[in-house]
């Protein structure tokens, strides 16, 4: 097959769980002898190191984030006028780009701060459409174009455009990451014509030893955006808790990621006001994917503390397949991954109360570590694989563009 594959961000510019699944994909698929040609945005200014792209990475594509002004109401209008400026820049230049080319499917992982515009192109020329759909970016961009009122005081205006291209999108195949992630879909009254659940996939060798020697004290390791919804408080809070609770028992907490640099300060003026604690927190900064893989083996425990409604947990399945025991919240997607225990202890979220529980429990209680670990290992093997979910998402490729499988057909 002959797939083009869109997304607003790529590795090594960027290295985000979404982006990297779209890059190993983007790979997987080549290795099999599809022709996979990537479409993406430029390198930002601020991107530093290497920049070895191959031939088939399109790098055409003008990256704005979205700023908002705290207009309020007004700022929809902004947020209007904002996209249009980026989509001039990024129709045209897809426009071009897709003018001598010929695709059986194209593949749709992120669209945000590049503009929906360029998928317009793309259906226009009967292209069949695939939504790789790991967030609630689609559904919120779509709702403000819904709204009445501006439907009547943008009518005639210069944001027509906007609005038409993106009320003309069809949402027809999409594949989510989650179950719960499809059903919000459809709760927000976004329901495709054909949908399909494909998780991510673990693509590095599990790590079988549970029993191997961890860093001493044991240490409790959050991973992630350094952003409230992660809960990186809620985990502080709870270490706090244990502390008073057990000034017996010795542990660290270890937080990996960058992010917010407000909320991080507010975090640090948090644990300063107790020396034990500030002497038990340690702030890691960002890691590369490899470098998390790694703290993760060497911890006691992985917590998953989100606040807000995850729509997968892509950490949850890295630290499963490191070996390492998992807390985490009762939180949208993160409850398809683990099982409260069996593969994880699973808390209420945002109840640092229950969590700090959980982390004496795992210091405490003799043989619950190795059971969650193990038995997360083997969920991991079988539902989690890359190979597994490659397979998967080459086979929904092949449905969504006609192609059944075994087919002879040039790539």
């Amino acid at each position: 097959m002959r797939i083009l594959l869109v997304t607003n961000l790529l590795p090594p510019d960027y290295e985000g769980g979404y982006e990297l699944n779209a890059w190993k994909l983007a790979v997987a698929l080549r290795e099999r002898g599809h022709n996979v040609q990537v479409v993406t945005s430029k390198y930002r200014k601020k991107h530093r190191g290497e920049r070895p792209d191959f031939d088939w990475v399109h790098r055409i594509l003008e990256f704005r984030p979205y700023q908002d002004p705290l207009l309020g109401k007004l700022g929809r209008y902004w947020a209007f006028a904002w996209w249009q400026a980026v989509e001039l820049r990024n129709v045209p230049a897809m426009q071009k780009y897709l003018a001598p080319e010929q695709f059986d499917v194209a593949y749709v992982f992120g669209v945000h701060d590049v503009g929906m515009g360029i998928l317009n192109l793309i259906q226009d020329r009967g292209i069949p459409i695939l939504w790789h759909l790991g967030d609630y970016i689609y559904p919120e961009q779509r709702k403000r174009f819904d709204d009445s009122k501006f439907k009547q005081i943008l009518a005639s205006t210069v944001l027509k455009g906007v609005k038409a291209r993106a009320a003309a999108l069809r949402l027809e195949n999409a594949a989510f990451i989650s179950k719960y992630l499809q059903e919000e879909f459809e709760a927000r009254g976004e329901k495709a014509g054909k949908s399909y659940v494909i998780p991510r996939g673990i693509e590095f060798e599990l790590h079988r030893d549970v029993d191997r020697l961890r860093i001493a004290p044991p240490a409790f390791t959050v991973a992630g955006r350094l952003v409230p919804d992660k809960g990186f408080h809620v985990a502080i809070q709870a270490a706090r808790d244990l502390l008073k609770r057990r000034p017996d028992l010795n542990w660290q907490l270890q937080l990996v990621g960058s992010g917010n640099p407000i909320y991080e300060e507010s975090l640090k003026k948090t644990i300063a006001v107790d020396p034990e604690l500030q002497r038990r927190v340690h702030f890691l900064g960002r890691k590369t994917r490899a470098q998390v893989v790694e703290i993760f083996k060497a911890s006691t425990a992985f917590i998953s503390a989100s606040t807000w409604e995850e729509p997968f947990g892509n950490t949850n399945i890295e630290a499963m397949a490191a070996g390492t025991p998992i807390i985490a919240s009762k939180s949208g997607g993160i409850l398809e991954i683990v099982e409260n225990e069996r593969t994880a202890l699973v808390y209420p979220k945002e109840s640092w109360e229950q969590l700090s529980l959980a982390m004496e429990r795992i210091l405490t209680e003799e043989g619950l570590s190795r059971k969650l670990a193990l038995n997360a290992l083997k969920d991991v093997e079988e539902r989690f694989a890359f190979s597994k979910i490659f397979d998967r998402t080459e086979a929904v490729l092949r449905e969504v563009a006609g192609h059944p499988v075994g087919e002879k057909k040039a790539a």
